[in-house]
């Protein structure tokens, strides 16, 4: 699923390189709206906190193995669902983020 937008309230470029790269990995069938306008509201170590349309979304992160300039990331994409106080594992995988250098 790629979104028409998407939105980093952020200033880490890697944070939205693997939200891409997640979202591009879930089926659009997997949300429970439409996945037009998605926004990186924060993250910390182990997390990445998404509104889809209002909804709450995290990606987790696991397993961060580092080799010669390439992270291995294994994550869960999460649905969060306020007002029954429940959570839902959409999806999960590996993906990789290139690091360049910065001059």
């Amino acid at each position: 699923m790629k979104p028409r937008r998407l939105i980093n309230s952020t200033s880490n470029k890697y944070v939205e390189e693997l939200t891409a790269k997640v979202l591009n990995c879930t089926k659009r069938d997997c949300f429970t709206t439409s996945t037009d306008f998605v926004v990186i509201e924060d993250y910390d170590l182990d997390r990445i906190y998404l509104d889809i349309d209002g909804y709450e979304y995290v990606i987790r992160t696991w397993d961060i193995e580092d080799k010669k300039k390439i992270i291995y990331i294994r994550w869960s994409l999460y649905y969060y669902n306020n007002q029954e106080n429940k959570s839902e594992t959409l999806n999960s995988g590996v993906t990789y983020l290139s690091i360049k250098e910065e001059k």
